[in-house]
This record gives C-alpha cells, structure tokens and sequence, in this order.
C-alpha cells in the first residue's frame, strides 16, 4: 500500500510511531507510592509538568522527588493515566519510565504524534487575566509562621498564582510565593490557588522566582554553616 507524505497519523500503521518523542511543556500531575499510605485515606496528587515525553518514559519537572525504583501514577493533559517508575532524579525533577503493554505503547505513540501536530492549537482563555506557565516552575513559598518550602509554579497570571507544593495551607492563609504576597483563596486537585495583593508584572517574573530560590538556598548554606560551627565546637571541647 502506498501511503502518501501527508497521511494523517492515523491513517498509518501506530507501529512506524513508536519511537517517536515530543520535547516541550505538557502540564500534569502525579502520585507517589511512597505518599499514597501516609496516615489518611486521601492520596496526595502533585502537579508536574512535562519536558519531554516518548513511548518509553518522560522527563518531569516536579515539586515532590521519590526514590529511584518507586512507582509513580501520573496523568498528563490529552494523554491517559500512566504508570511507570522514577529511574532518575534530577535536579528539580525526576525521569519517570512507562510500564507498559504493548498496545499502551503504540496507543501513547499515536497520541504523543496528535499533540506534535496540535501544539499551537490552545484553546481561548476567558478569563480576566492570562495565565501563563513560567519558563522555571520551581520556586520557594514562605508560609504565615515563617517556614519557607521549594514548591512548583502551575501557572500565574497577573493577579493570582497556582501552587504545588509538599503542603496544603487552608484557605484564608496569608503567605508568599517569592517577594509576591497573597491569599490562599482555593483548594486545586494538585495544589493550591492563591490570590495576590498587587497585579504582577508577567514580563518580569523571573527576578521574583530566582529571588525566592535564591533564599532557599541561602537559608539551607546557613543551616549547613551553622551545624558545621557546632560541630567545631564540640571538637574543639572535647580537645580540651
């Protein structure tokens, strides 16, 4: 059978799919095994975002990492409910391997193939203000008690800003995602929604990200000095 160059995937064989890969932005969430048994009933589901995707495993951004070899459930937009394994972790994310049959794998391939050709086809957004996925998800929450945690940008727009993050704060709690203070104004599946005290300027969103993982790690080199200062010190008196 002759099958033209502009044949629509799905007028071809899935099998001539199955390498295929798709590098860019697809957001999603997922649920490790290790937090699914963790004292309450309720599953703690994670948003993600993924950075490249093919039949045999994808590459997250994540807020939360598992442990190399544990299992990892996760749902990613226009693709089904996937299930594999955290094989890497990286620096703010992890690579998850598929656990597939092989039918799964060439319905995936086609479907990985519909979202290479439909990438720019986003639906409107109605809402007042656009909202957007930054380019760097990871950043830093600073809770109303002062306690500061990495978390993961979902999206932001110039009012409000959506969160994942190993925590879920009630609604009415006041606290900051960077130097951009607000309110925790609803419960998402993955995460949280918070509604800001000044418009953002979404052309200069980096600073405020950088600024807050900046703090981050700031915070973790003063902890790391201090435990050494104390360990010098009692060296230093038992040297006496």
């Amino acid at each position: 059978m002759t099958v033209s160059l502009y044949s629509d995937t799905f007028e071809r064989s899935p099998d001539k799919l199955v390498d295929i890969r798709f590098v860019g932005s697809i957001a999603g969430c997922y649920s490790l095994a290790s937090r699914q048994n963790a004292g309450e009933d309720v599953v703690q589901v994670f948003a993600c975002r993924v950075q490249s995707i093919s039949t045999g495993s994808a590459v997250l951004s994540a807020p939360v990492l598992g442990k190399i070899g544990e299992r990892v459930s996760a749902k990613f937009d226009q693709l089904p409910v996937l299930s594999g394994e955290i094989s890497r972790l990286l620096d703010g994310g992890f690579v998850m391997d598929f656990i597939l049959s092989d039918k799964e794998r060439r319905d995936l391939a086609v479907k990985i193939d519909w979202i290479k050709k439909n990438r720019f086809k986003a639906a409107k957004d109605k809402r007042n203000h656009k909202r957007i996925m930054p380019p760097n998800p990871q950043s830093a929450v600073t809770l109303d008690d002062g306690t500061v945690l990495e978390c993961f940008v979902i999206d932001v727009s110039r009012s409000g800003v959506a969160i994942s993050a190993d925590t879920n704060p009630p609604i009415g709690t006041r606290l900051a995602v960077g130097r951009a203070v607000g309110t925790v104004i609803r419960h998402l599946e993955a995460g949280f929604a918070v509604r800001l005290d000044e418009l953002l300027d979404l052309k200069d969103l980096d600073p405020i990200f950088q600024w807050s993982l900046s703090y981050v790690q700031a915070d973790d080199e003063r902890a790391d000095m201090q435990a050494k200062t104390t360990a010098d010190a009692e060296a230093d008196a038992k040297g006496e």
